[in-house]
Formats: C-alpha cells, sequence, structure tokens
C-alpha cells in the first residue's frame, strides 16, 4: 500500500516565518511607543486646537471671571466629551502651583495644574492623570489663555488646547476622531463665558 505524505510547500514555510517576524517588529515598534511616550510631548508631535472670542467687556473684568470660573458652569459636554459635574479646589482657582481633581459627570476624573497666571494677559495650565479611555491616547494636555484689549472696554481672547499624544497612532486618532468635537467643545464654553460677561457689562451699565 502505497504511503500518503503531506508535504508542506515550501513557501508556505518561509511565509510563516516572514509572519513571524513581522509581527515581532511590529510588537516591539509598540513597546518602544510606550516607553519613549514622553518623547513625543514635542510641540511636533501634539494636535492643538485654538479657538478665539471678541467680549464685550474690559480685559481685566474678562480676566477675573475666567480665571477661577466654575469648570461645571461652562463645560455642558459635547457629543461624547462628557460635562465637568465639579472640581476639589476649595479654594478661588488663581495662585500658580495648584493642583485639582476634576470630575466628570460618566465617573472619570483627570488631575488639573495652574502652571501660570500673568494678571490682565495670560495663564496657563496642564491636564493629566485621565481616567477615561483618554488615558490610552494621550499624556497630557496643555492650555493657554491670552487676553488683549484692541480698544477700551472689549476683550479678545485665544485660547490654545494642546492634546500631547502618547504616540504616533494616538496622534492619527486624536486628529480623527477627538480633535472636531474639542473644537466644539471650547467653542461652546467661550459662547457661555462670553454671554455671562456681557450679560454682567450691560447690567453693571444700568
Amino acid at each position: 500500500m502505497a504511503t500518503i505524505r503531506n508535504k508542506v510547500p515550501p513557501n508556505f514555510v518561509k511565509s510563516l516565518i516572514h509572519q513571524h517576524i513581522f509581527m515581532r517588529i511590529i510588537f516591539l515598534i509598540m513597546i518602544l511607543s510606550v516607553n519613549n511616550s514622553n518623547l513625543h510631548a514635542q510641540s511636533k508631535h501634539s494636535t492643538q486646537v485654538i479657538v478665539t472670542c471678541d467680549i464685550e467687556t474690559s480685559v481685566d473684568k474678562s480676566f477675573n471671571y475666567i480665571v477661577p470660573v466654575d469648570l461645571a458652569h461652562i463645560f455642558k459636554g459635547y457629543k461624547n466629551l462628557p460635562a465637568v459635574s465639579s472640581t476639589s479646589n476649595e479654594d478661588t482657582w488663581d495662585t500658580p502651583g495648584m493642583e485639582r481633581t476634576v470630575y466628570f459627570e460618566d465617573g472619570h476624573t483627570a488631575k488639573e495644574y495652574l502652571l501660570r497666571v500673568d494678571p490682565n494677559s495670560s495663564f496657563s495650565y496642564k491636564i493629566d492623570s485621565f481616567t477615561s479611555s483618554l488615558k490610552w491616547l494621550a499624556s497630557s494636555i496643555e492650555g493657554t489663555w491670552i487676553f488683549t484689549e484692541p480698544e477700551s472696554g472689549k476683550t479678545n481672547i485665544v485660547w490654545s488646547y494642546t492634546i500631547i499624544p502618547k504616540n504616533e497612532l494616538a496622534k492619527v486618532i486624536i486628529q480623527l476622531f477627538v480633535k472636531k468635537n474639542v473644537r466644539g467643545l471650547l467653542n461652546q464654553a467661550l459662547q457661555i463665558l462670553k454671554e455671562d460677561l456681557e450679560i454682567q457689562t450691560v447690567s453693571s451699565n444700568v
């Protein structure tokens, strides 16, 4: 009786070897991306959203109202981005070096740090330690507000929101699926602040 032998084509074996090598290379790239995530904190790797607004009130009133404003008042949630429910700080949020926990309505949290405050000019902050799915995409977020007074009784605001991705894949995901909604969230917050301040201006002039 003839013996039936199952011969494995040599090309099939080579294909398996190549796939194995390819998967190991991909795995190493992923490990390197995670271990070197801090290297991607360079500005050229970040995703920046910039929104602007003109407000019919003086720059000092705008600045003094916005820096310590209640985040739950201005961040109402936008599409898949949750609203802020509260923050942990009890003292007025206006001194560099302060830090607080930000609580979101979906149960997640993040840490915020007030980095710099230049009265009636600018302030900056940093957010990290996300517990939401954002922790897989971003190492931190850096925000800067710049206030100018183009003419007496008017304020121009430029708000830059810089997301520092953990790696290049995360940057692509942020660009495609996060950036647009972040812009909507920031514009919504600015509109609330604008309405608040202009109502106060009108009331004080009555």
